[in-house]
């Protein structure tokens, strides 16, 4: 399951459809979005690399599973819809094995309607499957639950729930490559009707479904399990989940609440074992085969499971491996493909390089929902598969309220520049085996580059196993009052995913035994990290950027300059020439 195309309901009654992207930790274990249909908050794509928030009700984004041939908007949005459209029988399949799934779960008991509580309505969801070829599939209905009208206090507790990190997965798909590990993938079915409700939950029968009682009584249906669209859903799911790898003996990183761990001694030596948990979707990987066997039998046995095989498709990535040479390259082609022809580019002319000049605040402009709909497609590249693309993608996203022509313009070179490059993504290993797991930053800053505010741009780049896994770009929160202050502040974020990393590598019995290098092309910064000076022009600087100094005490992160010729993280602070875009890229992408 890929939660990234849902359809929601106003309260109004008004039916529209909205999506979400998902690479955001924090809003892909809500289930459906039904609930976020009246949070209508603008997202804030200066920060690429950063958790993305939610957008508002009609703002489309592309999901990243997008293998459709078809309008996004053809889908039925009604039941009656459905059951009108010439695809009829084959929504009502889609309906009944939905249906069946539902009881099959026990996941609810006919009840009469209670008086005086709360009783959710809700609706069904039509959507498509398509194969890895863009072929269909099969036709889908989700019986979907409107979690916004859940009250607070009543039917709905605590809804907070992890999702696992795209660096996360990077850095296991690094380590996998370099490593010569097994990597697996399976899929949970159904997974929310695994989890226990804890609330007295009463929900309408499904459309075209309806039971009465023996009498003719009106009914409704008291949850035992979880529904998609609820709030508490995801949250109560990653319990249920949760447990059970603790309970065969699997740990936590303490660096992502989402990946599991567990070291078993087999023939006098230790075999490692690896589950990334995104929703519903696992991602194994291993050095022995015949662990991964015994970990897919015994998780077959308490869930139901697709085995999907060895990896090759997840979350709109592609995964192309040549176990002889070492060597594991993740994509986002298809989903490029998608956006072209999503934004009528597929026969545009490519260019060398994303983006030129710098892009203003028009005062008399407002916001457009076609370029939302550009900029949140773009952004899931660059947050996924694409570094090069980081900068002028939040670049675009500080306009989403107010964009002009020039800057949807800007935003079609950028499909010009991913025409031409469709085909590239991360390539991981071969390495040496000193460098196998051992990090590798870049820190950089453009001063006062943003012309309406004259904040500064901060960009970080950490590369593990020949490819990035890691990266950023966006608008400093203060004004810098040099381009040494704007350069420490750079260093001081790059430092904090530093730690992140090291910490992450560190849980999976990958320590980090020597200081990670952080290249800065800042004498001045440089000095500021080593040197506790203070004098009338650093005595300003926030407490809070001159944590680096005690990392850097402690030796856990070791700064050196680099000339600004070879700082492969200015492509992530500014516009560049054509052949500095590829010479820095070639790097980036492990190329």
């Amino acid at each position: 399951m890929f939660p990234s195309l849902y359809e929601g309901t106003s309260e109004e009654g008004h039916d529209e459809y909205y999506e979400v992207l998902t690479p955001n930790t924090h809003l892909n274990r809500r289930s459906i979005g039904a609930e976020d249909a009246d949070v209508p908050v603008l997202p804030r794509v200066e920060e690429v690399g950063e958790p993305l928030p939610l957008l508002p009700r009609g703002t489309t984004l592309l999901p990243p599973a997008a293998l459709m041939t078809v309008d996004l908007f053809e889908y039925p949005k009604t039941y009656k819809q459905a059951m009108a459209s010439n695809e009829a029988p084959e929504w009502t399949g889609a309906m009944e094995s939905e249906v069946c799934s539902l009881k099959k779960n026990d996941t609810w008991t006919l009840v009469q309607r209670p008086k005086n509580t709360p009783v959710i309505d809700c609706r069904w969801v039509y959507t498509k499957k398509f194969d890895e070829y863009g072929n269909l599939d099969k036709h889908k209905a989700r019986y979907v639950a409107k979690g916004f009208r859940q009250i607070p206090g009543v039917n709905v507790g605590p809804t907070w729930a992890p999702v696992g990190m795209q660096t996360s997965i990077r850095v296991v798909l690094s380590l996998s490559a370099n490593l010569d590990w097994e990597i697996v993938n399976m899929d949970v079915d159904t997974a929310f009707l695994y989890a226990p409700v804890e609330e007295l939950i009463y929900i309408e029968q499904p459309e075209g479904f309806v039971e009465k009682g023996p009498k003719g009584e009106d009914l409704v249906c008291k949850l035992n399990k979880s529904l998609y669209g609820l709030k508490q859903s995801p949250r109560n799911w990653n319990k249920v989940i949760d447990s059970w790898f603790k309970e065969n003996g699997f740990a936590v990183s303490e660096a992502d609440p989402c990946l599991y761990f567990k070291t078993i001694v087999e023939f006098n030596s230790n075999k490692i074992i690896l589950v990334l948990l995104y929703v519903d979707d696992l991602i194994i990987c291993g050095d022995s085969r015949r662990e991964i066997d015994k970990f897919k039998s015994a998780i077959s046995k308490r869930f139901n499971m697709k085995d999907l095989g060895d990896l090759t498709r997840i979350l709109g990535m592609e995964i192309k491996r040549d176990r002889r040479a070492r060597t594991l390259e993740v994509t986002q082609q298809t989903y490029t493909e998608t956006m072209l022809r999503r934004f009528g580019m597929e026969d545009s002319k490519p260019i060398g390089s994303p983006a030129e000049g710098t892009l203003t605040r028009d005062p008399n402009a407002g916001p457009d929902r076609e370029y939302m709909c550009l900029v949140g497609s773009l952004l899931y590249a660059a947050m996924v598969t694409r570094p090069d693309i980081a900068f002028s993608v939040q670049a675009l996203g500080r306009h989403m309220q107010a964009s002009n022509s020039s800057h949807f313009a800007a935003g079609k070179r950028i499909l010009r520049y991913l025409k031409g490059t469709k085909h590239l993504g991360l390539k991981y290993g071969p390495k040496p085996k000193n460098e196998t797991t051992a990090i590798v930053g870049y820190s950089d800053s453009d001063w006062a580059s943003d012309k309406d505010t004259r904040r500064s741009v901060t960009a970080y780049v950490y590369t593990l196993g020949g490819a990035a896994v890691s990266w950023s770009s966006r608008l400093q929160p203060t004004v810098a009052l040099s381009s040494s202050e704007s350069e420490y502040m750079a260093v001081a974020s790059a430092t904090q995913e530093a730690i992140h990393l090291r910490r992450l590598l560190g849980s999976l019995g990958f320590n980090q035994g020597n200081p990670t290098v952080l290249y800065c092309d800042n004498q001045g910064a440089i000095a500021m990290a080593d040197n506790p000076i203070m004098h009338k022009r650093t005595k300003h600087i926030d407490i809070r950027h001159h944590f680096i100094r005690e990392v850097v005490s402690r030796g856990e992160v070791e700064l050196r300059y680099i000339p600004t010729g070879d700082q492969i993280a200015d492509l992530l602070t500014k516009a560049l020439p054509r052949a500095t875009v590829q010479r820095h890229r070639s790097i980036l992408l492990g190329h």
